[in-house]
């Protein structure tokens, strides 16, 4: 290859492979900023550390010198920018109204502006810093009864709020839900080495041997994040709903991008199929909600295929409307015309959203067929007494109606039973 080819527009370099970092080849005319520790912008923000990254962006530990804190600093791809809705949707929840109670746990703008690079113009968004994600946080262990009922309670309220400003989230799962530490925003640049480690600087290099151009850094960064043990946070924490990147105003519906196991099924069925709107966040949301109270998926899904969607939604909550029954196809493969399962087996080992909930997967809790018996029972779990765990199944159940019509609002699960006695409670 002759250097007029290297040097052409439409030439893209290939880099040696560097793992836990973003694509290296997404460095290019409309992809990814260039960025470096120490590279100040906006005349304010000042990078010292990597937080994360997607596939349209990078999210960079920036000190703000004018307001002498720790922020987020998000740096969108370049050719992005045009068709990225979550500036706009950040935008709308940051001039909503400020005596919305559930506005202090969603995320929102601290400030936005653009940078021009070898690559293009970036949109750059600056936000809080959170700690981790509720997923992150409860990987490997359960929350404390009292820390999952502040954070329920935060997160229909942050939905409220994000409902009334006419967005839908459509991706409210666990990992989209951060965990604000304050500490975070005032502490030094040591103090947050001490707590997460220096930045992991790897040189980047051309697998053909040649320089690198200015469209690439020098070097990349792996990301780090503030972890936190599930069983250290306290009940004074705050949750943040994040990540708008695929969600819309109610008015311009699209499709529903969540994973599988939290979709609902009118994004799945032909029969349901429509404008997806703010009853899919509210059958994400119960989920999620049992996420919290349980470290793992409320539905169990073989693979992402409608009929194994139906089989895990069947098995948690029972038989669907006779109109949905009747356009499943696959339903005679695996259920009798009653909804009851062909194999006595496989229905020894269903078990409902309650049982589900309350740790029971087997003969006294022991772990059965669905799990290995180290997610307590309630017997376990003495701050939540009987009538708060019927409360909180009933308002699960009301989320995961399969009619997305028969579902509460938000404004719904702000006066619910478990809502009123034990969520607002929870948060006094």
């Amino acid at each position: 290859m002759d250097s007029s080819t290297n040097n052409s527009d439409s030439f893209q370099p290939i880099y040696n492979l560097i793992t836990e970092v973003e694509t290296l080849e997404q460095y290019r005319k409309g992809g990814y900023h260039p960025v470096h520790l120490g590279d100040v912008f906006h005349d304010r923000y000042q990078v010292f550390h990597k937080i994360g990254f997607g596939s349209y962006s990078t999210v960079w530990l920036a000190y703000d010198t004018k307001d002498c804190r720790n922020v987020a600093l998000k740096v969108t791809g370049a050719d992005f920018m045009e068709n990225d809705p979550e500036a706009e949707l950040l935008q709308t929840l940051t001039d909503g109204d400020d005596t919305h109670t559930g506005k202090r746990y969603v995320n929102t703008l601290l400030d936005k502006f653009f940078v021009d690079g070898p690559n293009g113009r970036h949109l750059c968004l600056v936000m809080d810093v959170a700690a981790m994600s509720v997923m992150g946080a409860r990987s490997t262990e359960g929350f404390e009864m009292t820390t999952a009922r502040v954070m329920m309670a935060q997160a229909i309220l942050a939905l409220s709020y994000v409902h009334s400003c006419g967005i839908v989230h459509a991706d409210l799962t666990s990992s989209n839900m951060l965990i604000q530490y304050p500490d975070i925003a005032t502490m030094t640049k040591d103090e947050v080495y001490k707590r997460i480690g220096n930045p992991e600087v790897i040189p980047i290099t051309r697998i053909d041997g040649q320089p690198l151009g200015p469209e690439s850094p020098r070097y990349a960064v792996e990301p780090r994040c503030f972890l936190l043990p599930a069983t250290k946070l306290l009940q004074n924490i705050e949750i943040t709903i994040s990540d708008f990147g695929v969600g819309f105003k109610e008015s311009e519906p699209q499709e529903l991008l969540t994973g599988a196991c939290s979709i609902p099924p009118e994004s799945v069925l032909i029969c349901q199929k429509g404008p997806v709107g703010r009853p899919a966040d509210i059958w994400t949301l119960a989920c999620t909600l049992f996420n919290i109270v349980q470290p793992e998926d409320l539905f169990v899904h073989w693979s992402p295929e409608p009929d194994d969607l139906m089989i895990g939604w069947i098995t948690a909550i029972g038989k669907p409307p006779q109109e949905v029954w009747d356009a499943w196809e696959g339903k005679s493969e695996h259920f009798n015309e009653d909804g009851s399962y062909k194999d006595s087996e496989i229905e020894d080992m269903v078990k409902s959203v309650e049982q589900r909930l309350r740790g029971i997967y087997g003969p006294e809790g022991d772990g059965g067929d669905f799990g290995n018996g180290s997610f307590p029972s309630v017997d376990n779990r003495s701050d939540f007494s009987e009538e708060e765990w019927q409360a909180l199944i009933a308002l699960l159940m009301s989320m995961l109606k399969w009619d997305p019509s028969d579902r509460p609002t938000a404004e719904d699960l702000l006066k619910s039973k478990w809502m009123v006695e034990f969520g607002y409670p929870a948060l006094e």
